[in-house]
């Protein structure tokens, strides 16, 4: 089984302090196929002080959930914030941490857990009167470093960071950054025996790209990055095309950024990526589709690829248009995607156009089983206060903790038992009929990993594993095999059935004059 973390927030809640709109009626919603009474009583876990908001959550590989989150010092304070931190290890949570050491506004805290389940923790604030900057702070197994100004924009306004971390320690940081009118996607590396790198723009090549805007980055199994960020084109003498560009760095080199939807389709630009066990990539976005005479109607899709070069057509995840009415117009926005060994996740938040707040904004969740995207369901209808959008990551166990932020807290429920979705597998949606050799699952591991390869053909095909020196270790595959899609697992183990030692290992899949190779962490 798998544990699946959701997270709730709201993105106007800001707006609403100022508004000093005290009376909000929202909904938390969530699309499950169990049955809702088997989520546990809300329980609140952030001691609110003000305005706790914007909570992050992610695993390690201990099973330990950490959670960040923003939350105000007095009451409806709009720039007196702190960065609080949580830890959830065998049903207890751990006392709470102030990450912050000044008051200031801090905002969107984005949480990454690395390969030593350490935490590694993002966000962005005010660096003077009109300057917004990116910081960073880390725990080392000891204690957290001190506070490290990512962007040094000076002027500039910089936010939404995603951070993520390599075997290898080093830490990559993307961001937004506003220079003038338009947008700027930024990168930028930091390891604690060399310290910070250039930063890095991202660009589409194309002329008319006037910005590039809200990147995010992910990393998969092999270290190998990802890179989606939105695009607005200026075609005709005006800004009407917003898309979305993918770009991995391979193996140490960035390749070519691709748009990953023709210019005929348009998205709002806020774009999420998730990777499966399997190294697949799947993409989440909000299109509008047209519903006369009200306006439009705002699906969430989802776009997903095997091999990054050739995507699928985007599929509709959600299908508000088959309930709106002729006079109704729908919200969907802000989509998240989250992949585990075997399903895909999508969340979103809801609304029925309206003045600020009026109607509130729901939070969905809808889930793809056998490639099949299931109606989005309600979760929580009875629940009464403030919600925003979803959030989820996967834990080692199978049970489901739920994280949202509501009237001014960070609330937690957990399901024992979400075990009934399907397989995502599509031959639509995973366009590829080549040899291929995915990521090994999981990795880093302890005690086995599983190594899975796709064969188009009748092949000789050899699976070898090496040390760092190239020294053969084991061979889990010699042999002829047909067409079809393979798995072969390594235990950690020598040709003499030893474990090996802590350390990089390699697998070296090789099919007639195809060969690839995958690294490997085993952890003793």
């Amino acid at each position: 089984m798998a544990k699946i973390i959701v997270v709730y927030s709201n993105n106007d809640f800001k707006k609403m302090l100022r508004s000093r709109n005290i009376l909000i009626i929202a909904t938390v919603c969530l699309s499950c196929i169990m049955a809702q009474d088997g989520w546990s009583p809300p329980e609140i876990i952030s001691n609110t002080i003000y305005g706790a908001t914007y909570p992050s959550a992610a695993v390690d590989q201990l099973g330990r959930i950490h959670c960040v989150w923003q939350d105000a010092i007095t009451p409806l304070s709009l720039d007196e914030f702190h960065i609080f931190y949580r830890i959830l290890e065998e049903g207890e949570w751990s006392e709470i941490e102030i990450l912050t050491d000044t008051l200031s506004e801090y905002n969107y805290p984005n949480i990454f857990i690395d390969s030593q389940n350490n935490p590694h923790v993002v966000w962005w604030d005010f660096n003077g009167p009109n300057s917004l900057d990116i910081y960073y702070r880390y725990f080392d197994g000891d204690e957290w470093s001190t506070i490290m100004n990512v962007s040094e924009s000076n002027t500039n306004i910089s936010a939404t960071p995603s951070v993520v971390v390599d075997t290898e320690g080093t830490v990559y940081i993307a961001w937004h950054q506003l220079i003038g009118v338009n947008g700027h996607a930024f990168l930028r590396s930091w390891h604690p025996d060399s310290g910070w790198s250039e930063i890095m723009e991202f660009a589409h090549p194309d002329p008319n790209v006037t910005s590039n805007n809200y990147p995010k980055i992910r990393i998969d199994s092999n270290d190998d990055l990802h890179m989606v960020w939105s695009i607005i084109k200026q075609l005709e003498g005006r800004d009407y095309l917003t898309s979305i560009v993918y770009q991995k760095r391979y193996q140490g080199s960035w390749l070519e950024p691709q748009q990953i939807m023709p210019d005929s389709i348009s998205t709002d630009g806020l774009a999420d990526l998730a990777i499966d066990h399997l190294g697949r990539l799947h993409f989440a976005l909000r299109l509008d589709i047209p519903n006369p005479p009200t306006g439009a109607v705002s699906d969430i899709y989802s776009i997903s690829s095997v091999d990054g070069e050739t995507f699928s057509s985007p599929v509709n995840a959600t299908h508000f248009d088959a309930v709106v009415s002729d006079t109704l117009d729908i919200f969907a926005r802000y989509p998240w995607i989250t992949a585990d060994s075997s399903k895909l996740y999508i969340g979103f938040q809801y609304k029925e156009r309206g003045f600020f707040h009026h109607p509130p904004e729901d939070a969905f969740f809808v889930w793809s089983s056998d490639g099949e995207w299931q109606k989005p369901h309600n979760l929580t209808p009875e629940f009464e206060q403030w919600a925003g959008s979803p959030r989820a990551v996967v834990d080692l166990d199978g049970n489901i903790h739920i994280f949202w932020a509501a009237a001014y807290d960070i609330y937690h429920s957990v399901h024992p038992e979400f075990t009934t979705l399907g397989v995502v597998r599509s031959e639509s949606n995973l366009p590829h009929e080549s040899f291929y050799l995915f990521p090994a699952f999981p990795n880093p591991f302890n005690p086995s990993t599983t190594i899975a390869y796709e064969l188009p053909e009748q092949s000789d095909v050899s699976l070898t594993v090496y040390d760092i020196s190239g020294r053969t270790v084991s061979t889990l595959v010699n042999e002829t095999m047909q067409p079809g899609n393979y798995e072969a697992m390594w235990n950690g183990s020598d040709v003499t059935g030893k474990s090996v030692s802590t350390g990089v290992y390699f697998a070296r899949l090789e099919a007639g004059e195809f060969s690839s190779v995958v690294k490997m962490v085993y952890l003793r």
